[in-house]
């Protein structure tokens, strides 16, 4: 792959399961020559963003729309192995959980093999208190299609459960 040109794309036929392939540039690495450790947090960020699109749910559309986003709560990463310029990365995510308030997407990143994995709580929250609020039915309806899709380990919160 060394002159091929990349671009976010859907490369995974997983049900449930949205994956772009990104390639590591130079501002992504450390002194060390391998992927800082906060920017993995980018390429999730970017895996996201396309999922969203994918769903028809572009951040801008929701914010004007619906007054409401995401925003991250809580995040657990595991680095298993580096990531170096120039790798090309499969970056993949999925609905882990899913409540009234609240979602947890589980994310790996893959380079012959998983290298990291991540789970990001997000909490839908209203854009001018800025406080959780209830994710309007269409919008939960698109992430419950993706959930329903996901392995067993998946949970889903009772729909009276708050945040």
């Amino acid at each position: 792959m060394q002159n091929t040109v990349l671009t976010n794309i859907n490369v995974s036929p997983t049900p449930g399961k949205f994956s772009v392939v990104l390639r590591v540039y130079n501002q992504d690495i450390d002194a060390g020559r391998m992927v800082y450790v906060g920017n993995y947090m980018n390429f999730l960020e970017r895996a996201r963003t396309e999922w969203f699109h994918h769903l028809g749910l572009s951040q801008r559309y929701v914010e004007r729309h619906y007054r409401a986003f995401f925003v991250a709560r809580d995040l657990h990463l595991d680095c298993f192995r580096p990531a170096y310029l120039d790798d090309v990365l499969k970056v993949s995510i999925g609905v882990k959980s899913l409540g009234r308030t609240k979602m947890v997407w589980a994310h790996t990143i893959e380079r012959d093999g998983i290298i990291a994995s991540a789970d990001l709580t997000a909490v839908w929250v209203d854009l001018k208190t800025l406080k959780p609020v209830a994710m309007p039915a269409e919008v939960r309806e698109k992430f419950l299609a993706e959930f329903e899709q996901r392995a067993p380990d998946a949970q889903r919160e009772p729909e009276s459960a708050s945040a």
